[in-house]
């Protein structure tokens, strides 16, 4: 606890490096994502692995969106991409076929 505001302060349990998804792991989905790179708003879409790589990272530490480390595409797009597979049942079939089921699938700050 902080001793001037009595905040909590929660340090990150691992690092964002140690949260990737392996090029194993990425070979077993990879096929359940498009293939679309069309531009967005006259930007590229952001590689669907890196989003997966913030998925993962949130699962695991429990931290909430706001908190997506820099080293992650932005945080809104990492969560609207989340919470559209989600929606889609692709994030059920990508823990299913990596074996994630002992990480929360479902985080509940994510909830929309």
């Amino acid at each position: 606890m902080h001793q001037e505001t009595g905040w909590v302060v929660t340090p990150f349990r691992l690092s964002a490096t140690e949260r990737r998804v392996s090029d194993e792991e990425w070979m077993r989905v990879a096929h359940l994502f498009s293939n679309d790179e069309t531009r967005r708003g006259g930007r590229r879409k952001c590689p669907d692995r890196s989003v997966l790589d913030a998925v993962l990272w949130v699962m695991t530490s429990g931290e909430k969106w706001h908190r997506l480390p820099s080293c992650y595409p932005a945080q809104q797009t990492c969560y609207n991409r989340f919470v559209a597979w989600r929606r889609s049942g692709l994030l059920d079939q990508v823990v299913r076929l990596l074996g994630w089921d002992a990480i929360r699938a479902d985080v509940p700050h994510a909830e929309v």
